[in-house]
């Protein structure tokens, strides 16, 4: 599941140094690895792997059908052609 967003990772110091580079590496590497399941759960997600699949139903087990409409693939993909649209519109209105 996801951890309400990926998050930016931060060093309270000022300089990296050979003397603290461990620390601050050993600290941003917490944060990256939340950060890494989050990405990994939602490109599965979008491929089609989505919670309920996993589920098990304890009443009437015979009677498990499971649906994944992925709405997902289709707003990222229309989303993405749109941004292809906006940037060709900004590079023609520059001449």
């Amino acid at each position: 599941m996801i951890n309400r967003g990926r998050k930016t990772i931060y060093s309270s110091e000022s300089e990296i140094t050979r003397d603290n580079v461990q620390r601050v590496v050993t600290y941003a590497m917490q944060t990256h690895e939340l950060n890494r399941k989050d990405i990994k759960y939602l490109i599965e997600y979008e491929k089609g792997r989505q919670d309920i699949l996993d589920r098990e139903k304890p009443v009437r087990p015979e009677i498990n059908e499971k649906i994944v409409e992925n709405h997902r693939l289709l707003i990222s993909r229309r989303l993405s052609c749109l941004a292809r649209q906006s940037d060709m519109f900004r590079r023609l209105n520059r001449n």
